[in-house]
């Protein structure tokens, strides 16, 4: 390895385990060649007996260090060992957060080898199309035309839930290079298909398409809560992009705005002169209603399409 000292932080638990997983396979053998120490209870005698320890039968060791609690009191013995690290040891530093204010994180951001694991914010697309690309590009495959768009639209951003997905869909083209939109649309889950489809035709007020949705998912047993849940999450967007001052149709800088998702707020500004800003609210109160109706005991299926002929303006 090339650097003895390595840090991984940030707030995406994806990104960080898969950077563990490659130290961990970087050892010969885990079991005499890999140590793990972890918590607000290890100390720094346990770090320094850690790195200096040498393996039984010799080879590269790897000390991975957890969410060690650290403070000002105690930074400078937790410095002391990593100065001078014995050949062949490498120490990897794992925290949620740092605070570059410290002595011991500014150390180890002087000295370490760093990797930022962050989220990506929701208007960050273009950031995730590439993960997407670089993802797949893992896979032997490439990603063409919308398929990266399509599969954050379907998916969301959840890169481990992405991961699985673009797994999936390496698996499901076999031995063609590329993946397109039409894969995704194919073996992606069929009822979240169906919903997206759903939102789409309350977008565009088209009442006989949503109905006719609405009794496949009712038919394939999908919950309805969570669905109402979407619903409501899409409706308090396009109250947030009719609320906007201006007249912005950038789904980038209106994304940034409202701190919303670019991929779902191009879509609502595709239909979004469809409806006035007093009828996104009296939306917004039609689903608190419907949600209160089901919690109460109303029929599932008769509240939700008198919600949706209501949507609809029907």
């Amino acid at each position: 390895m090339a650097n003895q000292l390595q840090l991984i932080y940030g707030d995406e638990r994806f990104l960080v385990e898969e950077k563990l997983s490659a130290f961990k396979r970087s050892v010969d053998d885990p079991s005499l060649n890999l140590e793990i120490l972890e918590g607000e209870k290890v100390t720094p005698a346990a770090l320094s007996s850690a790195l200096q320890t040498q393996t039984l039968l010799g080879g590269d060791k790897v000390v991975i260090v957890r969410d060690v609690e650290v403070t000002s009191e105690n930074q400078a013995d937790f410095i002391a060992p990593l100065r001078d690290l014995p050949p062949g040891v490498t120490a990897v530093f794992c925290f949620s957060a740092i605070d570059k204010r410290m002595k011991f994180f500014k150390f180890l951001t002087d000295r370490a080898e760093a990797t930022e694991c962050r989220s990506f914010a929701p208007w960050e697309t273009e950031k995730i199309e590439n993960w997407i690309w670089e993802r797949a590009k893992k896979n032997g495959k490439k990603i063409i035309g919308d398929a990266g768009r399509l599969l954050v639209e379907i998916c969301g951003t959840d890169l481990a839930f992405l991961a699985s997905e673009i797994d999936k869909l390496a698996t499901y083209v076999g031995k063609k290079p590329e993946i397109n939109s039409t894969d995704v649309r194919m073996a992606a889950l069929q009822g979240e298909v169906q919903v997206f489809a759903l939102i789409d035709a309350l977008r565009y007020k088209d009442l006989p398409q949503a109905l006719a949705l609405f009794q496949n998912l009712l038919h394939n047993r999908a919950p309805l809560l969570p669905l109402l849940g979407l619903l409501r999450t899409q409706y308090r967007l396009m109250l947030q992009i009719k609320a906007l001052p201006g007249r912005d149709k950038n789904p980038y800088n209106v994304a940034k705005a409202i701190g919303g998702n670019a991929f779902n707020v191009r879509k609502c500004l595709e239909t979004i002169d469809r409806f006035s800003l007093g009828e996104l609210k009296d939306n917004i109160s039609l689903l608190l209603e419907t949600n209160l109706k089901l919690k109460s005991g109303a029929s599932p299926p008769v509240v939700f399409e008198l919600l949706l002929t209501a949507l609809c303006g029907a």
